[in-house]
């Protein structure tokens, strides 16, 4: 884990290094998850040991910005914690104590609920891309509120009003009729005083202003890790590979990743563009085959002669 994070902050480096020196311009932004080091490896770049610490305004700053699928994540790995942290000493009918979390069980903080609360606040960010702070955090909160409420004590004035809202409580009310009850709703928990404000309190933290600004824009790493994911598959990370292999292994998945199975095909760049199709026929086909031999085939069943049936009169 080690290796292969010094390789990440080593690659960084020299990426932002020769940027100038090859490409003639400067990267102004850095979309990465969480505290990397590889940022803080960036960064000291501009404590001049490299090329973006001239001063005056021909020094470059670069902007962290964080990656929206990996921000939301950690709204789910906070109250999955949660219910590991919080907890009461139960007894069962044996005898035996075991760990009850309190904001575990039914109606309360499941793995559903938390599923679709991180669901929630991913898709908030992207609905207030290029928009205010203050409309960001509003619609974040409004999630919270709005799958926390009771019928005792609705919480929607965050939520869209008018008759097109998402929120079924003021479309009902927009629309002349009564709201249906919270307890139909298809993501909805309940908690006590206590334990809302220990949830808030999450929300909150992952709410602050120098972060919800670093998602403003958003980024996501997914066309990295579509990459990254093409070329473990091709060269694994569990194999070791002479650098040709490995050089050709990265060349080709790049050409495919940009340009497609047969455009970045090295068949049809070579330009063979009939061959390249038998080419792919020939290799779908010993696919096939091949899954065909490593499936197992059912053995035949044994014909077998019934018992006789004893009868009166038949022996």
């Amino acid at each position: 884990m080690m290796e292969n994070l010094e390789m990440e902050v080593d690659a960084a480096v020299q990426i932002w290094k020769r940027s100038e020196e090859k490409l003639k311009f400067r990267y102004v932004s850095f979309i990465g998850d969480g505290d990397t080091s590889a940022y803080k490896a960036i960064e000291a770049l501009n404590e001049g040991r490299g090329p973006y610490t001239r001063p005056g305004p021909l020094g470059t700053k670069v902007v962290k910005l964080e990656c929206v699928n990996h921000v939301g994540k950690r709204l789910g790995t906070r109250l999955r914690k949660l219910k590991q942290d919080y907890f009461e000493m139960k007894t069962n009918v044996k005898g035996k104590q075991y760990k009850k979390s309190l904001f575990g069980g039914a109606g309360k903080l499941t793995d559903y609920v938390i599923t679709h609360l991180t669901k929630y606040y991913t898709n908030a960010i992207y609905r207030n891309t290029n928009k205010s702070v203050s409309d960001l955090r509003r619609d974040i909160m409004a999630s919270f509120l709005h799958t926390s409420s009771t019928d005792e004590n609705p919480q929607h004035d965050l939520c869209p009003k008018g008759s097109d809202s998402w929120c079924f409580f003021l479309k009902a009310r927009a629309l002349g009729g009564p709201p249906n009850t919270h307890k139909k709703m298809k993501v909805h928990f309940t908690l006590n005083r206590q334990e809302r404000q220990i949830v808030f309190g999450v929300y909150k933290d992952l709410s602050n202003d120098d972060l919800l600004r670093r998602c403003l824009g958003g980024h996501t790493q997914n066309s990295n890790e579509a990459l990254h994911s093409k070329i473990w598959n091709t060269l694994s990370k569990t194999k070791f590979f002479g650098l040709k292999t490995v050089r050709y292994g990265i060349t080709h998945t790049v050409l495919v990743h940009n340009m497609g199975y047969v455009g970045g095909s090295v068949v049809s760049r070579l330009g063979f563009t009939n061959g390249g199709g038998e080419y792919r026929k020939n290799l779908e086909t010993k696919d096939k085959k091949r899954r065909s031999c490593l499936q197992v085939k059912p053995r035949k069943k044994k014909k077998t002669v019934a018992d006789p049936v004893y009868k009166p009169g038949a022996y």
